[in-house]
């Protein structure tokens, strides 16, 4: 017999999943197709930056979120407003130290 602790445990691990596979799905997408743009119609020019990417990708985080806070499965939206702080944080430090401050 489920009990609503398994349930809402569940649901917060969902979110985290779905916040982990979303970005990381978007981010190869974006990446590939700016490797194809660069390549095909800049001659090698960067077209946008990596870390652009990252941020775009994390961004992507808000329409499952925007979803499920609609629909009101407020466990699963705390996963995965959990990990975007998460992922914001480590993309923060990358920028910080690739830029040298």
């Amino acid at each position: 017999m489920t009990t609503h602790k398994d349930f809402v445990r569940r649901e917060i691990i969902n979110g985290v999943i779905l916040g982990i596979v979303l970005p990381l799905a978007v981010l190869l997408t974006i990446h590939e197709i700016v490797l194809l743009i660069r390549d095909y119609w800049f001659g090698g020019k960067e077209v946008f930056s990596f870390r652009f990417q990252l941020i775009v990708a994390v961004l992507t985080n808000l329409i499952p979120a925007h979803m499920l806070y609609k629909r009101n499965r407020f466990h699963a939206l705390r996963g995965i407003v959990g990990i975007t702080i998460v992922e914001s944080l480590a993309i923060a430090i990358y920028i910080i130290f690739s830029i040298g401050l």
